[in-house]
């Protein structure tokens, strides 16, 4: 009887879900059929296992550096000094991030 190393079953674990994500946001993205995203997926994982294999790949909860200042400059043309409310519900930020956005120059 062979057993799993409980490291080898997580990583398998973890392995299932990213595809499962990755083919949810395949289909839902690029409005493509299950078995298409899910082709993608393996292909995306068959890159990640050869380029990062047995590294740790940090996924930020947050926005990446590009849709942050893709937002920033947003606010920055949108803003007029008299508009925060809307501001604010346009890109669902409270007035400290307004704030922040308009402070930062990239």
């Amino acid at each position: 009887m062979t057993t799993t190393a409980p490291s080898t079953a997580l990583d398998a674990d973890h392995a299932f879900v990213l595809h499962a994500e990755l083919t949810d946001a395949i289909r839902e993205e690029g409005s493509l059929p299950e078995t298409e995203a899910s082709r993608l997926a393996d292909a995306v994982i068959r890159r990640l296992r050869c380029k990062r294999a047995g590294q740790t790949i940090y996924i930020p909860g947050t926005l990446s550096t590009r849709e942050r200042h893709a937002r920033d400059n947003g606010i920055r043309q949108e803003f007029n000094g008299r508009n925060m409310r809307d501001v604010c519900r346009k890109y669902d930020v409270s007035r400290n991030t307004v704030y922040r956005a308009l402070g930062r120059q990239y």
